[in-house]
């Protein structure tokens, strides 16, 4: 089987959590914290990531609409995605990251990792959750 690189993210308004992952080994790790301003991400350093590591995929994690409640933040996700595949030309999957930040927050602790999510955000252990559990199913 051939190795492939897959980096995930975890979108947000004011960062972007970056993991990274192999399809062998099946293994995702947090990787990187990218900036966003008002939604607006910092595309210089994703473009030196994808750069860097070479993915042959990338994943988006997007909040699953429970009880159909309007979910503003999925629309955001979407687009990110959209924006991700026109700009770079690689195939982008949208996973469910429903929870992901709730565990990231438990391995982050176990990790040492204070309790002030502000100013040490945790948004790159959540892409390597949900980029852990696309892998398993691959």
């Amino acid at each position: 089987m051939r190795s492939t690189t897959i980096l995930a993210f975890d979108y947000g308004l004011s960062q972007i959590g970056v993991a990274i992952g192999n399809t062998v080994t099946k293994t995702a790790r947090p990787l990187y914290l990218v900036t966003a301003t008002q939604g607006k991400p910092d595309w210089p350093s994703i473009e030196q990531l994808i750069d860097e590591w070479q993915p042959l995929k990338l994943v988006v994690g997007a909040p699953v609409n429970h009880e159909g409640v309007d979910n503003t933040m999925l629309s955001h996700c979407e687009r990110f995605a959209r924006q991700l595949e026109g700009r770079f030309g690689l195939k982008v999957t949208m996973v469910d990251e429903s929870y992901s930040s709730k565990e990231a927050k438990s391995l982050a602790s176990t990790e040492g990792h204070s309790s002030d999510y502000k100013d040490a955000p945790i948004d790159h252990y959540a892409a390597a959750i949900f980029l852990s559990d696309f892998l398993a199913d691959t």
